[in-house]
């Protein structure tokens, strides 16, 4: 490398390769320093609108098993006289039946059947049916139901986990 190009060159092509090295370095820190930023702060979004979409879903399917419970028509039928025999008789059952399918219809994807216990005393209900064509037989209890509050602190909690869900 007699000649002055040829030295040139070196220099030059050493120098480029020197701000390529700089510009890569302080790139890479860069991009790795705001990329995890944002990630975290997707991450965290993503976190925050998961627990809004849980906590309005259930809202929302509270708000549904309140106004079902609290339509006359519900109410008539859950606290007249009738036989389990002869509860499709009753003037309401059209429109508690309606209710049922309609409340099932409302969200397919997670609500497999709605259905109404009447409940006595004893614990074993005079009937229950629902949004489709089951009826309960004499054996049906509620009461022994893993869906169904055994205590004052799960219906303090409002809601119970269980199969398919645990």
């Amino acid at each position: 490398m007699k000649s002055i190009f040829g030295k040139i060159l070196v220099y030059l092509g050493g120098a480029v390769l020197l701000a390529v090295l700089t510009i890569g370095v302080v790139t890479t820190s860069f991009v790795s320093k705001t990329g995890a930023a944002d990630e975290k702060l997707i991450m965290q979004d993503d976190s925050q609108k998961t627990v809004y979409q849980i906590s309005n879903y259930f809202t929302g399917y509270i708000n549904m098993r309140q106004q079902m419970a609290r339509d006359k028509n519900v109410v008539q039928l859950l606290s007249g006289d009738l036989p389990a025999e002869t509860y499709q008789q009753a003037p309401n059952y059209a429109a508690v039946y309606g209710t049922l399918q309609a409340t099932a219809a409302e969200d397919t994807e997670n609500i497999l059947t709605a259905y109404v216990v009447k409940n006595n005393v004893a614990g074993t209900p005079d009937f229950a049916f629902d949004n489709g064509e089951w009826l309960s037989d004499a054996s049906f209890n509620l009461d022994q139901k893993g869906y169904w509050f055994k205590n004052q602190a799960q219906a303090d909690k409002g809601f119970i986990i269980c199969e398919p869900y645990v």
